[in-house]
Formats: structure tokens, C-alpha cells, sequence
């Protein structure tokens, strides 16, 4: 469960206020975890409250970068999430925030000092859903249905996924020519 969210400036002026769109009384796991992942953005349902036996079945927060993404949607395999219909959360948008950093400094944040990695983003989080999947309480059905439709986004997406495979060569390609 998690309030409506006020977005506020560095000054406390408001912003308006953020529709995430991550109210998800979906009875079936496979409805809640694709309309997560379709909607999500600031991944302010992370800041509200969530069942304890629930947190300890998943994984957590992992230590790479969108891994906010991956644990939100291995909760909502666990059970509802409920917007709360009340403006009860400010969060703060500013320069110095998470959200403002660029791709490297994200890396940088959740990994400090380490040399700089080929980062499979996308590849990371599909390979991180599958395992969500895998480990949850959920009938071999309903696990065929969220594999199947993960296989489905990278189908629907391969272009990206390829660009990403792509850079990553790249990259290694340029590191091991300096």
C-alpha cells in the first residue's frame, strides 16, 4: 500500500502531483506484475508499506542499477499494491537527486570505485524477472504466462535489446584496444 505522490522543487514549491498508475488490485499475479512493469517511473510505491512476510520471500534491492524496478515487480508476484486515494508523500525533485543523475553516475552511486563494467541494463532486468518468476509462489501456469510474456518484450523490443548487445561489444572491443 502507498500514498498519492506531491512532487516538490528544492524550495518545497510543489510540482504537481505523480500518477504512477501502480494501483494494482489484480487478483492474478501475471496482471499485476506486466501492468508494473508497463507503468512504473519514479517506483514510489517502494515508500510505502508492505507485509514483512512478504518483503522476506523476495530478494530485495540488488546493487545494480534499476534494481528499485526488479524488486517492485517481484512484490507485486506476492500480492496487491494499493494506492492509497490521499496525497500523503513529498518527494523532492532536485539536481543532486538519484532520478537527475546520468547512466554513469547511477553505476557509479550504486557501485563506488569499481572500474567501469559493460552494462547489460535491460538483459540484467529480463534475466532478473525470469528469476522472480522462477522463485515465487506461483502455479507452473501462471509462471508460463510471465515467462512467455517476458519473452513477448524482448520480441517486441529486440531492436533495443540488440543495441544494447551491440554497445556492449563495443565497448569491450575499445577497452581491450587502449
Amino acid at each position: 500500500m502507498y500514498p498519492r505522490i506531491m512532487l516538490i522543487d528544492a524550495e518545497d514549491q510543489p510540482l504537481g502531483e505523480y500518477e504512477e498508475g501502480l494501483h494494482l488490485p489484480h487478483a492474478r499475479p501475471n496482471e499485476r506484475f506486466f501492468t508494473l512493469l508497463q507503468n512504473t517511473g519514479l517506483c514510489n510505491a517502494l515508500y510505502g508499506l508492505a507485509r514483512t512476510e512478504a518483503l522476506r520471500r523476495t530478494r530485495l534491492l540488488g546493487a545494480y542499477r534499476g534494481s528499485d524496478i526488479v524488486f517492485q515487480a517481484e512484490l507485486s508476484l506476492y500480492g496487491k499494491i494499493l494506492e492509497v486515494p490521499e496525497t500523503l508523500f513529498l518527494r523532492r525533485m532536485h539536481t543532486d537527486s538519484f532520478t537527475s543523475m546520468t547512466p554513469e553516475q547511477q553505476r557509479e552511486f550504486n557501485s563506488p570505485g569499481r572500474r567501469q563494467r559493460v552494462e547489460l541494463y535491460r538483459w540484467r532486468h529480463m534475466a532478473e524477472h525470469v528469476r522472480s518468476v522462477m522463485r515465487a509462489p506461483l502455479t507452473w501456469g501462471e509462471r508460463v504466462t510471465l515467462v512467455a510474456g517476458l519473452g513477448r518484450r524482448i520480441v517486441w523490443s529486440r531492436e533495443t535489446y540488440f543495441q544494447e548487445l551491440v554497445a556492449a561489444a563495443r565497448m569491450l572491443v575499445t577497452r581491450s584496444h587502449a
